[in-house]
């Protein structure tokens, strides 16, 4: 009997010890993302976009806002194409640089992110493209902020 309540204990710890172990999005992941902006898809955008949405140094606060920034991509016909990965890291245990990082944008990172929070650098045709990803929806890791040159 005792055994079989360490046993029921450890267990319990070790499925405890699986959630904690931090996200960290591999490129068939990032892919996924790409793809969704490369497509065009606003709706598919908008369920895995996380709000506040740190776009550049802007943090957008409303569902709207963030809808209007993935519509505006896909009007202006955006599209990353290929890419490679550059660097991948937690943003909690390094910052990454964001433009015009200022008290408000110091302020998102503290907030908003967490311990799955990674920060993805692609290399692409247009130059550097860095995404925060967190945990997946749908199979898609979420989007809470995005920076990089003029598309």
């Amino acid at each position: 009997m005792q055994r079989s309540v360490v046993l029921v204990g450890l267990g319990a710890l070790l499925l405890a010890g699986c959630v904690t172990v931090p996200y960290t999005p591999d490129e068939d992941a990032v892919s996924r993302v790409v793809a969704l902006i490369d497509g065009h898809d606003v709706g598919a955008l908008m369920e895995v976009s996380r709000v506040p949405f740190l776009f550049e140094s802007e943090i957008l606060l409303r569902p709207a806002d963030v809808e209007g920034l993935w519509r505006g991509f896909a009007d202006a016909g955006v599209v990353i194409g290929s890419f490679r990965i550059k660097e991948v890291f937690r943003v909690y245990e390094r910052r990454p640089e964001w433009s015009g990082v200022d008290m408000e944008v110091a302020a998102f990172f503290s907030r908003y992110t967490d311990r799955d929070t990674t920060c993805v650098i692609l290399e692409t045709v247009y130059g550097e493209i860095a995404f925060l990803l967190g945990r997946p929806v749908r199979g898609v890791p979420q989007i809470l902020g995005m920076r990089g040159p003029a598309l």
